[in-house]
């Protein structure tokens, strides 16, 4: 029996296994469907890891791409959605490991003294509505991308410890020490803005 037989399409009630099993067979309302499901928590977890909307956005099209060229590698070990995280997260650190090695490149000492002079912490007085989000993102960047995919999954996606975990490519324990190290350092770091 074909999995498209007796499924209203329009169903909300249709889960991401049956999504990919027509994406399988062909069905492009079912690749459509599983893009849309997924995009939006796709590039909030991508944004934590860039720090960068126009980055987030394009690497959030990126894992889309990639999910809907991958369905037929899904074979169900994990959920679909933390299938779909993982591609994202894999695609996250590889564009980090690209920017870093370009920065190396191209990083002089004027290019240093005006990175330093942004990085400088401002007394709260200072910061206004917009600055308060520029300081969160600049202790943010202080951190590892492993640490900051730690935060994103835990606080901002308020995933359970074993999906992060899974979603993050490690053992629980490591995502642990990861949340456990950044947290501590995000405290320092926002500590020396007052």
């Amino acid at each position: 029996m074909n999995s498209l037989e007796g499924l209203n399409l329009h169903s909300e009630n249709i889960t991401d296994l049956e999504w990919a099993a027509m994406a399988r067979e062909g069905n492009p309302e079912a690749v459509a469907t599983l893009v849309r499901r997924h995009a939006p928590r796709v590039r909030a977890i991508l944004y934590p890891m860039v720090l960068n909307h126009a980055d987030a956005d394009d690497l959030a099209q990126e894992t889309m791409a990639k999910v809907a060229a991958s369905l037929a590698t899904f074979r169900g070990g994990a959920a679909f959605s933390t299938w779909v995280h993982r591609i994202a997260v894999n695609t996250a650190l590889n564009f980090i490991k690209r920017q870093k090695r370009r920065a190396v490149e191209i990083l002089d000492d004027a290019a240093l003294a005006r990175a330093e002079d942004f990085s400088t912490p401002k007394p709260p007085e200072q910061l206004e509505a917009g600055e308060t989000d520029a300081a969160i993102s600049r202790a943010m960047s202080r951190l590892s991308p492993e640490q900051r995919l730690a935060i994103s999954l835990v606080v901002l996606q308020d995933m359970d410890e074993r999906e992060a975990a899974s979603v993050a490519g490690c053992l629980p324990a490591t995502l642990r020490w990861r949340f456990h190290a950044a947290r501590k350092k995000l405290k320092h770091v926002l500590r020396n803005l007052k």
